[in-house]
């Protein structure tokens, strides 16, 4: 039997510093998740925005504060286009999470799919 990967979350990036980071995914309680692709659409027509995109473990059971030091990549996304990033992400703990920040306030989508079990531990 295989894991077939999903839409484990999605939101529209409101955030623009990393301590305020909007989070696409949270690891729910008793389960465990890998994230397998963030994807990211530029709804801007004219203007390329740049992006963070942050793993930010939970801090204690609940959910961390975001920082610098949680930036996975940065991309800059041309107008109306979307790009899919490839990142293998264990999730195990309750509020692990995926978030994001722009410099551009409310112009991401970001989805984030993967895999979401009982927890196996």
């Amino acid at each position: 039997m295989g894991l077939i990967a999903k839409e484990l979350g999605r939101a529209t990036i409101a955030a623009t510093a990393v301590g305020s980071a909007t989070t696409i995914y949270a690891n729910a309680a008793s389960s465990d998740s890998i994230v397998t692709q963030v994807y990211l659409y530029n709804q801007n027509t004219s203007t390329t925005v740049k992006c963070w995109v942050l793993y930010t473990p939970d801090s204690t059971g609940s959910v961390g504060t975001p920082a610098a030091a949680d930036v996975l990549f940065t991309v800059s996304i041309p107008p109306a286009e979307a790009v899919a990033v490839p990142v293998n992400i264990a999730m195990t703990d309750t509020n692990d999470t995926i978030k994001a920040y722009a410099d551009s306030a409310s112009q991401i989508l970001a989805h984030a799919h993967g895999v979401a079990y009982p927890d196996l531990s």
